[in-house]
């Protein structure tokens, strides 16, 4: 099988959505030439490993005198505190590459961090309309009404269909998780 049949066969394997991880530097250029969504961005992931030997148990009780409060994730991310504290070491870090924010919750980006990501998916939507859906959301999650009025009124000029009733409940459960603040009714119209 030639490169290009392989590659070729790679494509078709590959979902629109699906994340991928390569192996060394010569996928890694060429996971945006086989990838379905040519807009996939690359992020860069870290590996800790932990041992029994090193892993430190979290008490369960706080100090006396000492209280529970809301942390800043990403900076402590930053930092990498967390982790090395109960003892997990930083094996590694690696590319890999994603159609969406690479997060594991939605408090890891901040209303900047899905305003960018919005942004891009945006621009990416004009030749890819099947990111304008994931561009909307994450304007919904920036907090920025205007964007995501002016996604739904290009959705609908681009006749790609966008389900309001969906839209408000995704939007009530990014409430629940303290995002998008700003999206309240009646304020939040189309």
């Amino acid at each position: 099988m030639s490169n290009d049949a392989f590659n070729q066969a790679l494509t078709e394997s590959l979902g629109f959505w699906d994340q991928v991880t390569p192996d060394n530097e010569e996928w890694r250029l060429k996971i945006p030439e086989v990838h379905p969504n040519k807009y996939i961005r690359e992020y860069t992931r870290h590996r800790y490993i932990v041992t029994r030997e090193t892993f430190t148990p979290i008490e369960l009780s706080l100090p006396e005198g000492y209280v529970l409060e809301k942390i800043d994730l990403p900076e402590l991310r930053k930092k990498r505190a967390v982790a090395e504290r109960v003892g997990f070491k930083l094996a590694d870090t690696y590319p890999s590459f994603t159609s969406y924010a690479p997060i594991e919750n939605f408090a890891d980006l901040k209303d900047d961090g899905w305003y960018e990501w919005g942004a891009y998916l945006q621009q990416a939507s004009q030749k890819e309309p099947r990111l304008y859906l994931e561009c909307l959301h994450c304007y919904v999650k920036a907090n920025a009404v205007e964007k995501a009025q002016e996604i739904v009124r290009e959705m609908t000029k681009a006749e790609i269909e966008c389900d309001l009733e969906e839209l408000n409940g995704a939007i009530a459960y990014y409430r629940s998780e303290g995002l998008c603040s700003a999206f309240k009714a009646p304020e939040w119209t189309i």
